[in-house]
């Protein structure tokens, strides 16, 4: 007998369980065991008694039903272990079904083909990691996570942006947050970026979609050591400047940072990469280089823009808090926002940015002496307007 016919059997006897379980109808092998899932669901949603006169006048006959009332009592008690199961063997089939797919694909191009695997196998992942809890059994874990802020008399709970009173404000950047940093282009949102990877100490991540690695290296330097972008560009150094930059290489170069710029990288590829960065290099924190210009999931690419901008800004929402760390997202702002002090409303393509946002920061260089962050939302802090110097010359936040 079959796992999932076994597992239709606790069903049948057990209805209740509909409620509690993550199977669908496509968990279960196309045919009769299918059908019979599908059947008792329906009759358990419509308010009926799953039981064989109600699946006869589904189309089933008694002979079909008859093991259904046997020996379900020994593994009724077990039921999760049989659904983590059946889970397992759909995402087998999913992933050979995938691979004979792939081995027939002859016009998408090796990039294609891993969007594609990024993009269905990801589906697979956390798949029962939901569940409705009790307040009970969650309030020890929020009691036991409040004392420990407390006994680090006062601390940051999250990571070191480098900047004291954003630090105040938002405490840090948090695990299973996601941060935008909004802003016009040329306005410093890359440079942000680099600024608050400099400074954190812990292991980072950067994907950046529209930099190369030696552009953002080269912006590190320049950020670290305050020598103006165009004197390393043009190689025009002093004996000084030589000396400095050294130091800030050596500096640059014992940072526990990986970086992949591959240019317009899609939204799958960026998760795909920011998991390896977690397995293989231990990073805590994330900063993506920018969301507008990652490119749509191979699903969503006949999408209009604004579509594609919205499942990106859910697929980051839902990478920070799968992978269990703050996620740091430049995000463009639209015309409108060049009339005066920027708004959340002005997000370029979607409202969902905003919603998405655990801590939206908008840059606003009021005039070209006077630049403030301006911390337009902040879920688990206070917002406001914090005055920054940003030497554009050496692309440094102060």
């Amino acid at each position: 007998m079959t796992i999932t016919y076994s597992f239709l059997r606790v069903l049948f006897h057990n209805p209740g369980l509909y409620s509690d379980m993550h199977l669908t109808e496509e968990h279960f092998p196309a045919g009769n065991e299918r059908d019979l899932f599908t059947a008792m669901k329906e009759i358990y949603q419509n308010g009926g008694t799953v039981d064989e006169p109600a699946l006869v006048a589904k189309g089933f006959t008694y002979t079909e039903l008859m093991e259904l009332g046997h020996d379900y009592e020994t593994i009724a008690s077990n039921w999760r272990f049989r659904e983590k199961e059946i889970i397992t063997l759909y995402n087998r089939r999913k992933l050979r079904e995938l691979a004979e797919k792939i081995a027939h694909d002859t016009d998408s191009s090796p990039t294609d083909i891993m969007d594609l695997w990024q993009a269905e196998t990801s589906a697979m992942e956390n798949v029962s990691g939901f569940e409705i809890r009790t307040l009970g059994s969650i309030v020890n874990e929020s009691h036991k996570a409040i004392l420990e802020r407390a006994s680090i008399g006062g601390s940051l709970v999250g990571i070191k942006s480098g900047l004291p009173q954003l630090d105040s404000a938002t405490l840090g950047f948090q695990k299973r947050n996601l941060y935008y940093i909004g802003g016009r282009p040329a306005q410093g949102k890359t440079a942000l970026l680099l600024n608050f990877m400099l400074r954190c100490n812990v292991p980072c991540g950067m994907l950046s979609a529209e930099s190369g690695g030696m552009e953002v290296t080269d912006r590190l330097l320049s950020i670290d050591s305050g020598i103006d972008t165009q004197k390393l560009a043009a190689g025009i150094l002093t004996l000084h400047d030589q000396d400095v930059l050294f130091s800030s290489a050596s500096k640059v170069y014992e940072k526990k940072t990986v970086v992949y710029d591959e240019s317009n990288m899609s939204i799958d590829r960026a998760c795909m990469v920011a998991r390896q960065m977690v397995r293989r290099h231990g990073i805590q924190i994330l900063f993506i280089d920018y969301l507008q210009i990652l490119k749509a999931s191979t699903s969503m690419q006949n999408r209009p823009m604004r579509e594609q901008v919205i499942y990106a800004s859910k697929q980051l929402k839902q990478l920070a808090r799968s992978l269990d760390i703050p996620v740091v997202c430049a995000a463009q702002l639209n015309r409108s926002s060049d009339d005066g002090r920027p708004r959340l409303a002005q997000f370029s393509e979607s409202a969902q940015i905003e919603q998405d946002a655990d801590v939206a920061i908008l840059i606003w260089n009021k005039t070209p002496t006077e630049s403030y962050l301006l911390v337009e939302k902040n879920r688990n802090g206070r917002s406001g307007d914090i005055p920054v110097t940003f030497n554009r010359s050496c692309l440094r936040f102060m």
